[in-house]
């Protein structure tokens, strides 16, 4: 891997105004920078000033570009600091691939990138450089591997995703593989989304569940996620005041999951009906393999001596509707052939 050797061409150190020449988001075509915390940086600068200078590339008509140090401007500008030393060079002596590169490794020898990060200095990236030689030698100081496919993705992900989703994915809010079947909609159903599944405040693994039912069933019925959401009463289930957000969310999933997987909803129906009719000791419970994918089941009993575990136990095996209960595949296969439970899933 040849990684280019970047010399940085000396410029001169110079107070600049913060707000008057640097306060344009165009005066930040080097920004990787993305849901960060400035609280440790203010605290330093407040005890011991800016010691690292920003550098700045100054344009031919005095206009200003921030190549590095955008953390330390916007700390500096929080504390209402107007002017600081900043080492500026000259567009002449310093092109835009040359500034972009040494952003790209001033902020590899600082710290790491985050998912949006990687995404944000790809993107700059790729007005330079080719994908061949992007792949090949910068995604490996990332992290990332070497492989098209992967740069493909975080483009997507820099280019497709709305600033509001990007920052739960940097926060690590929401996984990499549910942002990527985000993706798979369109940008107003992107948003509906993640709109409706914050609102359930849900933690990385509810959000995938909630974003990959939901993609699928908008596939698979032809709608849009509100139409969807309306049509489940979703939007109702949010919109209630409900003090148990658990339960609220867990209302949500269970509406999706019926919806998307009917005949195994239907197939758990079943057996909670079969687990009713036997006389289960207290303390005692069967539980079915997650989403049926196993061949067993588990019985858990909570005892405090030998004699009322046998004595617990004794009574579930001679409880005569135990011996209805069937494999949790034969149960299944109830339902898939119409039997078991009449009612059939909506389509």
């Amino acid at each position: 891997m040849k990684v280019q050797r970047i010399g940085l061409t000396a410029g001169t150190i110079r107070k600049v105004d913060i707000a008057s020449e640097i306060s344009d988001q165009e005066s930040y075509p080097y920004l990787m920078s993305f849901a960060f915390d400035l609280a440790t940086l203010k605290a330093s600068i407040a005890s011991v000033g800016l010691i690292n200078p920003p550098i700045l590339r100054e344009g031919e008509r005095g206009d200003m570009e921030v190549v590095t140090g955008y953390r330390r401007i916007r700390a500096a500008h929080e504390l209402g600091i107007q002017e600081i030393q900043c080492m500026v060079v000259s567009c002449h002596a310093m092109n835009a691939n040359h500034a972009l590169l040494v952003a790209f490794y001033d902020n590899l020898a600082t710290r790491s990138f985050n998912v949006i990060e990687k995404g944000l200095a790809l993107e700059h990236l790729s007005r330079f450089h080719t994908a061949a030689e992007i792949v090949e030698t910068y995604m490996p100081l990332m992290g990332l591997a070497k492989r098209k496919e992967v740069y493909e993705q975080y483009l997507r992900i820099q280019r497709r995703l709305t600033d509001s989703v990007k920052w739960a994915l940097a926060k690590g809010k929401i996984q990499l593989k549910t942002a990527e079947i985000l993706l798979e909609a369109d940008e107003e159903n992107i948003d509906i989304i993640y709109s409706y599944g914050k609102q359930l405040n849900l933690n990385a693994n509810q959000w995938h569940q909630f974003v990959d039912m939901t993609v699928d069933l908008m596939k698979i019925e032809g709608v849009s996620a509100r139409d969807l959401f309306d049509e489940l009463g979703i939007s109702s289930v949010i919109d209630q005041d409900i003090k148990n957000v658990p339960q609220q969310v867990n209302t949500v999933l269970d509406i999706l999951r019926s919806r998307r997987y009917p005949k195994v909803t239907s197939t758990q129906k079943l057996l909670r009906r079969k687990f009713a009719a036997i006389e289960m000791p207290p303390g005692a419970r069967i539980i079915p393999p997650p989403n049926l994918e196993g061949t067993e089941y588990k019985l858990e009993v909570l005892f405090k001596e030998g004699s009322s575990l046998r004595a617990n136990l004794l009574k579930i095996a001679n409880d005569p509707n135990l011996i209805s209960l069937e494999p949790p595949l034969s149960e299944g296969l109830k339902v898939f052939e119409g039997h078991g439970d009449k009612k059939g899933p909506r389509k």
